[in-house]
């Protein structure tokens, strides 16, 4: 599957709106479908070298995800860029495609400058270890206690 850009594929956000919802309506980031299709679509024109990419199947429907997000949590602004809203469709998980994805927001990183990457999450430390995130701290963030993670893109 290829991965693709929403910025140039707009048809696809509802999708991947869709897709964030199904995993994380619970969290009021993500209760609402239209809320999600406008920070998407906020991201992908601003100037601030955030984005969001895509994995779609034959049929046009959204596999997997994954976004750079400036200044993910608020308390946080010396961290600017954050990998998130990394997701994969149950059916179509093991598969590799958000390492892919994740692979391919960091080489969009490194080209555009951006020094460093953060994350946050509660269960993926070892996935995300093995791609070079180093751990920075625990803490809570919308009920639940998540790992804060970093990789340096530097020289």
């Amino acid at each position: 599957m290829d991965i693709h850009d929403l910025n140039d594929n707009p048809a696809h956000i509802a999708g991947v709106a869709a897709l964030l919802y199904a995993e994380w309506s619970a969290f009021p980031r993500w209760s609402s479908t239209p809320a999600i299709e406008s920070a998407i679509r906020q991201r992908g024109v601003a100037t601030d070298r955030a984005f969001s990419l895509g994995m779609f199947a034959h049929d046009d429907h959204a596999v997997a995800t994954a976004s750079i997000i400036r200044y993910e949590l608020d308390d946080c602004p010396e961290r600017e860029y954050w990998l998130g809203e990394v997701v994969t469709v149950p059916s179509q998980r093991g598969k590799g495609l958000a390492t892919a994805l994740v692979n391919a927001c960091v080489a969009r990183c490194q080209q555009q400058g951006i020094e460093m990457l953060y994350l946050y999450t509660p269960d993926k430390q070892a996935l995300y270890a093995r791609m070079g995130w180093q751990p920075l701290e625990q803490r809570p963030v919308a009920g639940e206690i998540v790992t804060v993670m970093c990789l340096s893109l530097g020289k």
